[in-house]
């Protein structure tokens, strides 16, 4: 998936591992490289919050800055640009699983130019 990054790629697959074959990964998870950029922390929700308005509006100034886009299965992608704000976080909930968008609370002052 684009916009995922290496290291939340490879938490992923190792809680995938643990969870299918039982097997022990803690050793290997803290083999993971260390944090290197800002923390991607806001959904389109806390976004809009800040902003003081609808996450609906939000998503669409994200993509009007060319950092998001809908992609074929109508879920929220993130473009190269995006990549310099925000991450695709893997999810699972009620037998879904896909990716949320996460971004970096200095993407709030691009919003704010665009708006």
């Amino acid at each position: 998936m684009p916009g995922v990054k290496p290291g939340i790629a490879a938490a992923a697959t190792l809680a995938c591992i643990k969870s299918n074959t039982n097997l022990t990964t803690e050793e290997i998870r803290r083999a993971l490289p260390a944090l290197q950029e800002p923390l991607c922390l806001l959904n389109a929700t806390q976004l809009g919050k800040r902003l003081h308005c609808s996450a609906k509006a939000v998503n669409q100034l994200l993509a009007s800055r060319g950092f998001q886009f809908r992609n074929e299965r109508d879920e929220w992608e993130l473009t190269e640009a995006g990549r310099v704000w925000g991450e695709a976080i893997p999810y699972s909930r009620n037998g879904h699983s896909s990716y949320q968008l996460l971004w970096n609370p200095d993407v709030i002052a691009c919003l704010r130019e665009a708006a």
